[in-house]
């Protein structure tokens, strides 16, 4: 967690989940993470995306799209282009399942 200054017309947002690029430094480590900025306390989260390194997919042809938070669970979901949806484990850095695998 790290503590970031919010301007009052975002502090009415109780969540926002980003994902990005993030850089590697070897193929095996994480070439994206998510930010979840946590803007009415003024956080913000760095979840990097343990699965997602350049040994194992196309950086750059392939990225994580869009996420979303489960309301009941409270696990993130999301698409990753030309790989499928997907679900995270509760520490919201790696794969739980796919929910739908691209070929």
């Amino acid at each position: 967690m790290h503590k970031i200054d919010v301007p009052a017309e975002l502090a009415v947002v109780d969540e926002l989940i980003v994902p990005t690029s993030y850089k590697a430094m070897s193929n095996d480590e994480p070439a994206f993470a998510l930010f979840v900025f946590y803007l009415q306390a003024g956080l913000v989260e760095v979840l990097p995306q343990k699965w997602f390194t350049a040994a194992q997919y196309q950086v750059g042809k392939q990225w994580i799209s869009r996420v979303g938070r489960d309301e009941e669970s409270h696990r993130i979901f999301g698409e990753c282009v030309g790989a499928g949806s997907f679900l995270l484990e509760e520490d919201g850095c790696r794969i739980a399942e796919w929910m739908e695998r691209k070929a």
